[in-house]
């Protein structure tokens, strides 16, 4: 009991760090980082592999560059990047490259490796149960230990939920 209680608080610290991380992109890294204590004293992600199933993310971005792996649906073929996905693993995995003015100042976990499973179809933009357990079954074949899902929709307000088909 002991042992799920602390895995069940170390779960919901890193959850804490993954919506602050989240509520950086509207006001800068500086007030994230902060409001998180982020000091990397306890690491920056080194030799950790990171799994983010999303939209493709473009590797080649200057905050994922060197650190960042691609896989694609068989549909997709790489095609398609997507703006969400490459979001989402620039606040994982972001090393200070952008520009000043942009007030990105990296990631939680900088030292990370990034994984990059594109889940959605490029032509529809949904998932199939089929498609998405076969991206997590080759996240974890690929030594991969945290996974990002960040999956949302947005109701006529702008207030997010979950549709029932992702419950």
């Amino acid at each position: 009991i002991l042992k799920t209680q602390q895995r069940e608080s170390e779960m919901k610290k890193f959850i804490f760090v993954m919506l602050f991380a989240v509520c950086s992109a509207a006001y800068g890294s500086d007030w994230a980082h902060n409001a998180i204590n982020l000091t990397h004293k306890f690491g920056d992600g080194s030799g950790v592999k990171v799994g983010v199933l999303d939209g493709a993310v473009r590797c080649s971005h200057q905050e994922l560059a060197g650190h960042c792996t691609e896989y694609y649906s068989a549909q997709d073929e790489g095609q398609y990047y997507n703006n969400h996905g490459t979001h989402v693993a620039t606040i994982i995995g972001g090393q200070d490259k952008a520009p000043d003015w942009l007030g990105h100042d990296g990631g939680v976990a900088p030292g990370a490796e990034i994984y990059s499973y594109e889940v959605f179809d490029p032509y529809d933009w949904w998932i199939s149960d089929e498609h998405e357990i076969f991206m997590a079954d080759k996240a974890a074949s690929d030594g991969v230990s945290v996974i990002n899902q960040s999956y949302g929709m947005y109701d006529e307000k702008g207030m997010p939920y979950l549709v029932e088909n992702m419950l």
